[in-house]
């Protein structure tokens, strides 16, 4: 559980972790926090957009599946704290979030 009451924060901050991680060796160096910082804060948009790909690609193949997106899209609820697992569970809420990113993206 996050600090905000009733959240859960450890699926997004185990993704957000992934993606600090820039050697991939299952731990952020100052120097991997100091580049990810800087690239979050001075980048261009660019190295931006590059860093939040591979936030959403989660198995880091180069490609973002629908799976993932709906992985980064559920622990996003949950650590908002609403109750993605109960979406989850239906089965239609990945097709979902890649339709409405379809009609957006047009």
């Amino acid at each position: 559980m996050s600090i905000l009451t009733g959240t859960d924060s450890s699926l997004y901050a185990h993704y957000v972790f992934k993606a600090f991680d820039v050697n991939s060796n299952g731990a952020i160096s100052f120097r991997d926090l100091l580049v990810t910082l800087s690239t979050l804060l001075r980048g261009s948009i660019y190295e931006k957009l590059r860093w939040t790909f591979k936030l959403y690609d989660i198995n880091g193949d180069g490609c973002i599946t629908r799976a993932e997106l709906a992985e980064i899209v559920v622990a996003i609820h949950e650590l908002m704290g609403r109750r993605a697992h109960q979406v989850r569970a239906t089965g239609r809420y990945g097709q979902q979030v890649c339709q409405d990113v379809r009609y957006t993206s047009v």
